[in-house]
């Protein structure tokens, strides 16, 4: 939230941008995060950046770094939303570990 705000003063977003492929580096590590992509938080951060830099520059901030092509999708709508004057599209994350099977075959 600290490298959004930094951002938004000197319309530099590398720092955010590091943030969010930190974020992206925990959501696909081996213990992976099975949540659908829209609901990971480095797709949050990225579809942020990008609804950021495109109301503050005009531009995507380096889209291409992203290295998913639907977070990277994600995150071009919200660089179209905030160039058309749209609102910025807020949403929720989550971390769904691989569940866990028990003996008696349910999840916990």
């Amino acid at each position: 939230m600290r490298s959004l705000i930094d951002a938004g003063r000197s319309g530099d977003f590398t720092p955010a941008i590091a943030h969010a492929m930190d974020r992206y580096r925990e959501d696909t590590e081996t213990n992976r995060n099975y949540a659908p992509k829209d609901l990971w938080p480095s797709t949050s951060a990225f579809r942020t950046i990008s609804y950021r830099a495109g109301k503050l520059r005009g531009d995507s901030a380096s889209l291409e770094v992203i290295p998913d092509a639907d977070v990277r999708l994600l995150a071009e709508i919200e660089l179209e939303a905030a160039l058309h004057g749209l609102p910025e599209f807020i949403s929720i994350t989550s971390h769904w570990p691989m569940p866990h099977v028990r003996s008696r075959g349910t999840f916990g």
